[in-house]
């Protein structure tokens, strides 16, 4: 299988599939699985741990990525009105 070609700046954002709704869906998954894999196995104690830690740290990355986003492309204009974790 070939890799995926790059996008080049000023391409416009992808805002098929799950990006319809959300801007982030993967972060919105990882946030979900950040809680739900440690209370798979009654970890409840890691799951309140490392949700937490992990807020901050999808905060810092998602406005590093819009803000790199908003510099290469029309990405304010194609996601406005959209949440960045929830609908």
């Amino acid at each position: 299988m070939e890799p995926s070609p790059r996008r080049r700046a000023g391409e416009p954002p992808v805002v098929a599939g799950p990006y319809r709704f959300i801007r982030h869906p993967n972060y919105a998954a990882l946030a979900v699985e950040t809680v739900a894999l440690p209370l798979v196995h009654m970890a409840w104690i890691t799951a309140c741990a490392l949700f937490p830690i992990l807020v901050p740290l999808l905060v810092r990355r998602i406005r590093l990525e819009e803000a790199a986003l908003a510099r290469h492309s029309d990405y304010e204009r194609a996601f406005a009105g959209r949440g960045r974790l929830l609908p």
